[in-house]
């Protein structure tokens, strides 16, 4: 199981966990790769999106994900701030790569509700988007 494991002075932390964790991150979260799979996946009308390169390995990374969450491989707080610290980072509802991620967010509901802290940075982010959508909406009817 991942995080830490406490012995009679000194914490050992699982390195597995740690190193599972950091890569998956450093992969999932560069910044050039949501911008080439935008451009790539979601923008081009001639191919479908699901044929694309960047799609299919964004498909394949949060299977991954979800498989090394359920077999306690990757730190699960640690994920789970990071889908919120993504969903924080696209401000506009609209956003095609918000899209990608809001079913992977809900897809982890449960364990959001599980944590206060969590639970709270969600109901914020979430409120913020509603906000947002509220302000455009009546631009648009004013």
């Amino acid at each position: 199981m991942c995080g830490s494991v406490a012995t009679s002075k000194s914490v050992a932390l699982d390195h597995h966990c740690v190193w599972g964790t950091g890569i998956i991150f450093r992969s999932v979260s560069s910044k050039e790769y949501y911008v080439d799979l935008v451009i790539s996946g979601l923008g081009g009308e001639e191919t479908k999106p699901e044929n694309s390169v960047y799609c299919r390995y964004w498909f394949y990374m949060t299977k991954l994900c979800e498989l090394m969450y359920n077999q306690g491989l990757l730190d699960r707080q640690e994920f789970l701030q990071w889908l919120l610290d993504a969903m924080e980072k696209y401000r506009y509802p609209d956003d095609p790569v918000l899209k990608l991620l809001l079913p992977l967010v809900l897809q982890y509901t449960d364990e959001f509700v599980k944590s206060e802290l969590l639970s709270r940075k969600m109901a914020y982010q979430c409120s913020k988007k509603i906000t947002m959508l509220v302000n455009d909406t009546d631009a648009i009817n004013a």
